[in-house]
């Protein structure tokens, strides 16, 4: 379990997990008979998760669990975090009953269109014995659970094909600006959001390029995203106070913003390069910081 009560737009994701494969799960408690309303709104949370980037949920998890997440996945499952996989998380629905209706929209989903989601319930069975009546917790699934669910794809992509993508949506130009980037940063193709180019600092994403225009961005305009709490680490500010400085120079992307992370939306060659400029001096006043934990000593 990586976040309990994840604040969301549409209201608290109950808790979120994350398997052995780096894969997210969103799970959606209910106590009693689950309404049919309850598949919605699961389904509205792995939206806006499958929305987020890794590197946002991966802060979340650490503030969470008071300690690295790549740390906790190393203890509990033996192996390296290589990717948190977000973009289709898997939904369980889970209660004490479920109704007909809710089995039958688990199961068309499923089969018709490939979600990875299961309605699970437990109940107590009582076992009498000589001695003591014992009690057994047994679960139920609405899918066997050891159905084929769909397998990790590979998230690199070929910078030239990036390259391509910026020339078909005309912003090219703007690409190349931000990718004066990779001069102070670590940069890295992916296929995020359908083809990015992001942007580290000590192995931590701090922003990245979307030049596949994920958000609706119209032709000839670039979205850069903000990873708030790293990117203001290495800055050496507050979220708040980083958040403003954005605001007060460029246009947000509303629909990708929120406690996590940042977007705003880049209209020309000048704005790019003011861009470029902006978190270049983040960068260099959090060069000239002390490293975490230093002090004067007693």
């Amino acid at each position: 379990m990586i976040g309990r009560q994840v604040r969301t737009p549409s209201g608290p994701l109950d808790i979120l997990c994350v398997d052995a494969d780096g894969k997210a799960v969103v799970v959606e408690l209910k106590r009693d008979l689950t309404p049919r309303q309850t598949v919605a709104q699961a389904i509205d949370y792995a939206s806006w998760i499958a929305m987020q980037s890794p590197e946002s949920i991966e802060v979340l998890a650490n503030e969470y669990l008071k300690r690295p997440l790549d740390a906790t996945f190393r203890e509990r499952f033996g192996t390296e975090l290589s990717e948190l996989q977000i973009t289709q998380p898997t939904i369980l629905v889970v209660a004490a009953r479920l109704d007909s209706a809710t089995e039958r929209m688990i199961e068309f989903l499923s089969d018709q269109y490939g979600v990875d989601i299961n309605g699970l319930t437990f109940r107590f069975i009582k076992l009498p014995s000589t001695s003591s009546d014992k009690e057994l917790l047994v679960r139920a699934s609405v899918l066997s659970e050891d159905r084929d669910t769909p397998r990790r794809t590979d998230k690199r992509m070929n910078p030239d094909q990036l390259i391509t993508m910026a020339q078909e949506r005309n912003v090219l130009p703007l690409v190349a600006r931000l990718r004066e980037l990779a001069n102070v940063l670590q940069e890295q193709p992916r296929k995020t959001y359908g083809g990015s180019f992001r942007y580290f600092q000590n192995g931590r994403m701090v922003c990245g390029v979307n030049v596949a225009g994920r958000w609706n961005a119209p032709h000839g305009s670039l979205d850069v995203w903000f990873v708030r709490a790293n990117m203001g680490q290495a800055a050496g500010m507050t979220q708040e106070s980083l958040v403003e400085q954005l605001g007060s120079q460029f246009d947000f992307v509303p629909e990708f913003n929120s406690v996590y992370q940042a977007a705003i939306r880049l209209n020309s060659e000048p704005e790019a390069d003011s861009c470029v400029s902006l978190i270049r001096r983040w960068l260099e006043v959090g060069a000239q910081l002390p490293p975490e934990g230093d002090g004067d000593g007693a």
